[in-house]
């Protein structure tokens, strides 16, 4: 059993900097419109629900960046495994996937991350933390843009280490962009995650959205992004939604 997952960003923003190795670009100029054949081409994509739904969001208009995670099967380096790399088939199919959505994408480096799993047939309740087994595996990062300006936008906002510019392309609201920016400063507690929020607003099915942190003072711009980003994605594929929402509902925590 696995601890760790893939699951949204629920920390503003944890970005690390990108050393290019590929880029991708789309035969088509960038439209806010999607064709039948962009939406198959991010419907078959072999990448995580929520990764699908942030596609959608860029090529809508609602956010300028995404970005895909792909990872290798696990290695155990104290038993002398040797470590597994991440399908080079895999990466140019996703690449073509996200030419085909019209939409453009730089691979980054390989970077190597740390996953703990559980041994088998343990009650949750009593897991130790001798039960857990430490692995290994490499991780790639694809970051994808609505078109090669955004995408330069953003690797340089990742290179300055820029919260506020990334908060921007990530369409985050900015009442959770300036709350964010002053929690970092030091003058006080300004977020909430979606945890904290009235059980009426998470029982709201748009608050599945929330995969930001929100701000104290405004949470109603928080919820109005979700309720964007939720009607634009049920929009235009219904069957992508139904597949984040219930993906989100599996999701610890969340």
């Amino acid at each position: 059993m696995e601890v760790t997952k893939k699951s949204p960003k629920r920390r503003f923003f944890g970005i690390i900097k990108l050393m290019s190795i590929e880029k991708f670009s789309p035969k088509t100029e960038n439209k806010q419109e999607l064709t039948p054949e962009q939406i198959r081409a991010i419907e078959q994509m072999p990448v995580f629900p929520n990764e699908k739904v942030e596609l959608i969001l860029v090529k809508t208009g609602l956010k300028s960046v995404a970005e895909i995670e792909l990872f290798s099967d696990t290695w155990e380096g104290q038993k002398g495994e040797k470590p597994k790399k991440i399908s080079q088939d895999k990466i140019r199919e996703i690449a073509e996937d996200v030419k085909q959505a019209g939409l453009v994408a730089e691979v980054g480096e390989p970077e190597e991350d740390m996953v703990k799993r559980i041994k088998e047939n343990i009650p949750e309740e009593e897991i130790k933390p001798e039960d857990e087994i430490e692995q290994k595996r490499e991780k790639i990062r694809i970051s994808v843009a609505a078109d090669e300006n955004k995408l330069k936008k953003y690797l340089e906002a990742i290179k300055t280490g820029s919260d506020t510019d990334l908060g921007k392309l990530y369409g985050f609201p900015e009442s959770a962009i300036k709350a964010y920016q002053k929690e970092r400063e030091g003058k006080g507690s300004f977020l909430l995650s979606r945890s904290e929020l009235p059980d009426d607003k998470k029982a709201q099915e748009e608050s599945l959205f929330l995969t930001f942190m929100i701000a104290k003072d405004n949470p109603e711009e928080a919820m109005e992004t979700a309720r964007k980003w939720a009607q634009k994605v049920e929009e235009v594929n219904p069957s992508i939604y139904r597949e984040y929402i219930k993906w989100m509902r599996e999701v610890e925590n969340f």
